[in-house]
């Protein structure tokens, strides 16, 4: 029964060697399908079957050559069958796995379609080699030295598929993943490729870290975009004991509202983390879903903060050893004191509203006010707000926007110094009709109730000049602002009996 097996075989074989030339040529057409088929990217993979189909052709003729030698001869045969079904077989799996992802859309892990591709070469091999007179269970029998090289050899690669497998299986990451391995900071990565080896991560410094994944399977793994895609960032910043902890919260939350790649939802939040030698530390937590442009999310919410409490009176205390002697007496601050007022005074006789004051009432004003400086796109006043205080540009530049019923916003216009915005809030305590942002790094002129409110008190008349002021205004940007249906068109009362009850004077 054997001998007549072997003798179907050899038979086979033979007519396979024989038709050996048209199958080369079906070989060939099928690498030229497969460049046909395969998008631009991927016609690399054609390589593979070609440089078979070429070895082949080298086997072919070392057979011919070796024609009458016996034992050669069939090995050669052996050899150069092998190359030709291999080339067919790897055209036919990548043509099979080209035509699932155009027509289902269906995309098989890489470490699978190695896996498969594996089994078809083995299966080729074992086929080949039967049909060619070779048992290839005989190969390995009778020699447990060679088996035992052949298991030491393979230990450290069986380890890594198994390992590659499991982490298909499991699901710990996938490719676009951001991990991070160990305790090194730098060896944080995106996931670029999971194989039958190894997992493939670029970093921030687009470092290429391999792992192999026998070792990635026994690492502490830390996944970034899982179970969610957003991630959570942390900030700590330190304040001076004199600043209350929840008007620091408060300020540090209203600065990053909006900041770029800052999630409104899950909110951020800013928590009392520690009291340490330099002041009160806080510990501010938000989300993000750019976790691979997270130093830039990070500097531009730092940022933030520095501005808001910089313009809070905040300042960060520093941790130094330096020390500075300066004499300091009553007349040099008040010489300091005074050469600011006048910069102030300056800008203010600049002003159209307040062009009506004397002297002696634009220098209380001038006094009474402070500078607040802003950072590009921030937000100074939003539409609806409570308020009651107005804003000199004194440097950079500013752009006023609307909201209108479709929930859009339209810019109106821009602002550059000498420009003012709030009047409605600071002289009828009305809310902001209109949201101003800054364009450019700035600093603005702050004048709030209080501070008007010492001028009204030594000169009440003088309500009815700036009033009258601020109506005009009105009047002729009534086309562009919203304030004007409130404050101008609409109400029964004057702009001047608002502000009189508004600043409680009679």
């Amino acid at each position: 029964m054997r001998l007549v097996l072997a003798v179907e075989q050899h038979e086979l074989f033979s007519k396979l060697q024989a038709n050996a030339g048209k199958l080369a040529i079906a070989a060939g057409l099928l690498i030229a399908l497969l460049l046909i088929a395969l998008p631009r990217e991927r016609r690399r993979q054609a390589i593979q079957p070609f440089v078979f189909l070429v070895l082949w052709g080298l086997a072919f003729a070392i057979e011919a050559g070796f024609s009458g030698t016996g034992a050669l001869e069939i090995v050669a045969g052996v050899i150069a069958t092998l190359f030709l079904f291999t080339s067919i077989g790897r055209s036919c799996f990548l043509l099979v796995v080209a035509a699932l992802r155009s027509a289902l859309g269906l995309s098989l892990d890489k470490i699978f379609l190695d896996i498969l591709m594996a089994i078809i070469y083995l299966a080729i091999g074992i086929t080949v080699l039967s049909l060619g007179g070779v048992a290839p269970v005989e190969l390995f029998q009778g020699s447990a030295i060679v088996t035992l090289i052949v298991g030491l050899s393979l230990q450290s690669t069986l380890g890594n598929i198994c390992s590659g497998l499991a982490i298909q299986m499991q699901r710990p990451f996938e490719v676009g993943d951001w991990i991070q391995f160990d305790d090194k900071r730098e060896h944080i990565g995106k996931v670029r490729e999971i194989n039958w080896r190894a997992t493939t991560a670029v970093t921030l410094d687009d470092v290429e870290v391999i792992i192999p994944n026998s070792k990635l399977a026994e690492l502490p793994l830390t996944n970034f975009t899982k179970p969610e895609r957003w991630s959570r960032r942390s900030i700590y910043f330190t304040c001076p004991y004199s600043a209350p902890p929840k008007r620091v919260q408060n300020i540090v939350l209203e600065a990053i509202r909006g900041s770029w790649a800052v999630l409104e939802q899950p909110a951020p939040s800013v928590v009392t983390n520690a009291f340490t030698e330099r002041g009160v530390e806080y510990w501010l937590r938000f989300w993000t879903v750019e976790f691979g442009k997270r130093d830039g999310v990070d500097g531009e919410v730092r940022d933030r903060i520095w501005y808001s409490l910089n313009r809070a009176g905040i300042a960060m205390p520093i941790a130094s050893h330096e020390v500075r002697l300066r004499q300091v007496s009553h007349e040099s601050e008040a010489e300091s004191a005074s050469q600011e007022a006048q910069s102030r005074e300056k800008l203010l006789r600049a002003v159209p509203l307040f062009a009506g004051l004397p002297a002696e009432s634009l220098v209380q004003l001038a006094q009474a006010s402070r500078l607040a400086p802003f950072m590009a796109n921030e937000a100074i006043i939003r539409q609806g707000d409570e308020g009651s205080e107005l804003f000199v540009v004194q440097s950079g530049e500013v752009a006023v926007s609307v909201r209108g019923n479709s929930g859009q916003d339209a810019e109106l216009q821009k602002l550059g110094p000498g420009a003012f915005f709030g009047e409605m809030s600071l002289l009828a305590g009305d809310r902001r009709a209109a949201t101003v942002r800054s364009t450019t790094s700035c600093e603005l002129l702050v004048i709030d109730k209080p501070a008007l409110a010492t001028v009204f008190e030594s000169a009440p008349e003088l309500v009815e000049v700036i009033s009258q002021v601020v109506a005009s205004r009105i009047a002729e940007k009534s086309a562009r602002l919203a304030e004007m249906p409130a404050a101008a068109a609409g109400e029964k009362e004057s702009l001047v009996m608002r502000a009189k009850r508004y600043f409680g004077i009679s």
